[in-house]
């Protein structure tokens, strides 16, 4: 048994689309490498939703809800072309690589004009009844997307014969317009807009094409992110520094050799504790104690020696990291106060 939340309970929880966004492209991450994987299979699952994406207290992630499974020998048509190949039929053991799913289940035949699916988040190809192939699965991931994007699912309407109509219609005008005017980044908009064409040839081959844009998008995030950090800790006015539980920096911006007058090399070799006035060592150690119990601390003041033989007054503020032993600090010069 599964326990959580859907990814439907987790979307519709949201005051705006904005709202968790990093954590939902994660979800959505997971639940396209996971797909990416029935499809290597011959395997499609033809109702992805965020109903069938179970969120466990932990952030694990389930795909849900295998009923309308089947393998892709089963369905009217093979499955999609693959650098110019046609994908094989499913692995005779897809049912013993997907725990839960009966091999007898996956063997039952889909006959052309047989509609199955979640009409505001199914393929045109499916709403005609035509067949389908592992970009109907692709259209079902841009429709999570989307929601997550957007708030909205693909198609929307007053009843379920007009959603139905839409989806046949592959009426996406409006939900176009919602991805464009969301504000999301570029990307996002574009892979979701890709997924969900009208047209399965122009949409991404199978699940592993969009779990790796995908992937691609959130690593450079990443290097984003460190890129601004690593910016933010030169450029800072303040003395940023990464030391480690053993007494010593592991890492200090420009502005401690400003300050004091000392290379990196230097201050990164000896312990800190040396250039600590022997007055407040003790102080220091007692602080040192608090951090290495996880215990932040705030406005502690002590001096350090300068090259040229003055004392500098810095007032700290740092957390630590017991189970890495390291500890985040940063420094104030308040030596013109103190005077």
């Amino acid at each position: 048994l599964v326990q959580g939340k859907t990814l439907a309970h987790i979307l519709a929880a949201r005051q705006s689309p904005q709202d968790e966004l990093p954590r939902l492209l994660t979800i959505f991450e997971h639940v396209c490498q996971t797909l990416s994987y029935t499809h290597s299979c011959g395997v499609i699952h033809l109702d992805i939703k965020p109903a069938n994406v179970m969120v466990g207290a932990f952030g694990e992630v389930h795909l849900m809800d295998w009923g309308l499974a089947r393998a892709s020998a089963a369905l009217c048509v093979p499955t999609s072309l693959r650098d110019g190949n046609a994908t094989s039929p499913a692995d005779e053991n897809a049912a013993e690589k997907l725990p839960g799913i009966s091999s007898l289940d996956l063997a039952v035949d889909v006959p052309a004009g047989m509609i199955w699916g979640t009409p505001p988040y199914m393929s045109p190809e499916q709403a005609r009844g035509h067949c389908a192939d592992v970009r109907s699965d692709v259209f079902g991931l841009g429709g999570i997307l989307c929601e997550i994007l957007t708030g909205c699912a693909p198609f929307r309407g007053t009843n379920f014969l007009d959603v139905c109509f839409k989806a046949a219609q592959a009426d996406l005008g409006d939900t176009y317009l919602k991805l464009i005017d969301s504000g999301a980044d570029g990307v996002l908009v574009r892979l979701a807009m890709k997924c969900l064409a009208p047209d399965p040839d122009a949409r991404p081959t199978d699940a592993g094409m969009v779990a790796s844009e995908l992937t691609l998008y959130l690593e450079s995030l990443l290097r984003r992110a460190e890129s601004d950090l690593e910016r933010f800790f030169e450029l800072s006015l303040d003395l940023f520094c990464i030391a480690g539980l053993d007494g010593f920096f592991r890492r200090v911006n420009s502005n401690f050799s400003r300050v004091l007058g000392y290379s990196d090399k230097e201050l990164l070799s000896r312990p800190f504790l040396e250039f600590v006035h022997p007055d407040d060592r003790d102080q220091t150690l007692n602080v040192m104690s608090q951090l290495q119990l996880g215990e932040p601390v705030v406005q502690f003041q002590n001096r350090y020696s300068a090259a040229d033989g003055t004392w500098r007054y810095f007032e700290w503020t740092a957390k630590s990291v017991p189970k890495d032993h390291i500890i985040f600090a940063v420094a104030r010069d308040v030596t013109d106060r103190m005077r």
